[in-house]
This record gives structure tokens, C-alpha cells and sequence, in this order.
């Protein structure tokens, strides 16, 4: 028998998957221990500077209407897919 294990990120994750545990399809174990946080040391202070002046450089060309962007809509959906 092979056994997998599923870190469930909130509760409504886990309410799901109890329900599927209730068709004998799978047992879980909750874990009672806190998630590791990963330590990002994230961008260098020149990329941090380089990515704020391509935003001021897309904003000036947008506002130029030289450069089209998506709906904020469509941008919140993708956010939510990654």
C-alpha cells in the first residue's frame, strides 16, 4: 500500500478532502505543525530600481497609447491561476 501526503494549506481544503475520506477513497492526517517559511532573499536593490522604472516607462507609453494592457478583471484571474 502506498501512502501520500497532502499539506492542507486551509480549512476549507480540508473539509473537502474529509468528505472524500467519508467515500473510503482516501484517509488523511492532519498534521498539527506549522509550515515552514522559506526565506526569500528576493531582488537586488538594482533590479528592484530597474523594475520600477520599466513600470514608469510602460505607464508613460500606455498613457501615450502606445502600449495596450489587460483588464484589471483578466489581471486578478491570472494572479488567482498562479
Amino acid at each position: 500500500m502506498k501512502t501520500i501526503t497532502i499539506d492542507i494549506v486551509n480549512d476549507n481544503a480540508f473539509k473537502l478532502l474529509k468528505e472524500l475520506e467519508s467515500l473510503k477513497i482516501i484517509r488523511l492526517h492532519k498534521e498539527k505543525r506549522k509550515h515552514k517559511i522559506r526565506e526569500d532573499k528576493g531582488d537586488s536593490r538594482e533590479e528592484v530600481l530597474a523594475n520600477i522604472k520599466r513600470g514608469i516607462k510602460d505607464v508613460k507609453l500606455f498613457k501615450q497609447g502606445k502600449l495596450k494592457t489587460i483588464s484589471e478583471e483578466d489581471f486578478i484571474k491570472g494572479l488567482c491561476e498562479l
